[in-house]
């Protein structure tokens, strides 16, 4: 039962209409709060990006990124008295400085925040190859905002080991550090009726992103020239891809689709060919709930607890491990060896369980 005695003041990110990693992960944070306080104890402030439609308002942004290391309009919280409440939860690591701001203003109240990502690896990632204008303000924002987050929440969330190796190496941390992996609410219902076609579907989904843009490229260009199967990529803004990968034989390219769900029904197999990232690939545990068998990367499956990949689908992080893997890996359409793990592991009760401890531990939540 919700223990509604508390009042946690939730601070988010606006995610408008996206249906992204963090837009789905923010949305099960939001969730794990609700089973755990109950809805009337969560009051939910969603911070929005100022706008930056010219050139010179894009300028002034970068130059007060540079300047704050605020992403997002902070104006909201002044407007909140925050004494009010017993926890603020901040929804992305990249508001940490909230949690410093909040102590300066003599807050007493417990803070949590939650990593997606380390984002600061992931920015030295994505705009390694940027101009200094770009890049400066796109690692200063996650470095300032981490490290306050670290230094002034009494606990913060990651998602996996990797993410933990990173903060500890890249920051000073005084806050207790948890570890909660990614959730899905579930969405499955099983189909009774078996499913064959003459070849292989080969499923890839992933929006227009740097990670998803790069792995997708390279696997239409080293491996799909070798193997006989009908590739689906399927992602908002995926129309986008160059226009030589329109035209290859047995490739699909799929964007904005409606409903994602008769899609992931038909797939023989979900192909994630990702090399780069942090965190955890929430398409990884979208695929186990489906029960569907698993062809990716080692970055594709960091995070998840898999002790044999061969009963969900292979590993590889090669052409010649990929090209291996589609010819002599021979799955039923339904694997419920994936179907369990997402439960066991990956499910909503499964996490709701890892989120009570971290309450229990700050005194939230009664053991």
């Amino acid at each position: 039962m919700a223990d509604e005695s508390m009042n946690i003041l939730y601070i988010t990110p606006e995610y408008g209409t996206s249906i992204s990693g963090g837009a789905v992960g923010s949305k099960r944070n939001y969730d794990m709060l609700i089973s755990l306080f109950g809805s009337r104890s969560i009051h939910k402030l969603v911070l929005k990006e100022n706008p930056n439609n010219s050139f010179i308002e894009k300028v002034s942004k970068n130059i007060k990124k540079w300047l704050t290391s605020e992403q997002y309009d902070l104006s909201p919280l002044k407007r909140i008295d925050v004494r009010s409440y017993d926890c603020v939860f901040l929804d992305t690591s990249l508001i940490g400085h909230v949690a410093t701001q909040l102590r300066h203003k003599g807050y007493k109240g417990k803070i949590v925040c939650f990593f997606h990502n380390c984002e600061l690896i992931l920015n030295s990632q994505m705009y390694a190859n940027r101009n200094i204008l770009v890049k400066f303000p796109m690692i200063k924002i996650p470095r300032v905002n981490e490290q306050a987050a670290l230094q002034d929440a009494d606990a913060v969330i990651i998602l996996n080991d990797r993410d933990k190796k990173n903060i500890l190496e890249h920051y000073t941390v005084k806050s207790k550090v948890f570890i909660i992996p990614v959730s899905m609410q579930d969405k499955f219902i099983e189909d009774k009726e078996e499913t064959i076609h003459d070849k292989p579907i080969y499923t890839f989904l992933g929006s227009y992103f740097k990670p998803n843009i790069d792995g997708i490229c390279w696997f239409m260009e080293n491996v799909v020239p070798y193997v006989d199967i009908h590739l689906r990529v399927i992602g908002r803004g995926m129309n986008q891809l160059p226009e030589k990968y329109h035209h290859i034989n047995n490739v699909e390219i799929l964007s904005d689709v409606p409903d994602l769900t008769i899609y992931m029904k038909e797939a023989d197999y979900m192909l994630y060919p990702i090399f780069e990232g942090s965190g955890m690939k929430l398409k990884t545990c979208e695929a186990l709930m489906y029960g569907k068998n698993i062809i990716g990367t080692s970055e594709a499956f960091c995070g998840y607890e898999v002790q044999d990949f061969s009963r969900i689908g292979a590993r590889c992080d090669t052409k010649d491990e990929f090209i291996r893997a589609i010819e002599e890996v021979n799955l039923p359409h339904f694997n419920r060896i994936s179907r369990q793990l997402y439960l066991d592991k990956y499910s909503y009760e499964a996490t709701l369980r890892m989120f009570r401890h971290v309450f229990e531990e700050l005194h939230l939540v009664q053991i």
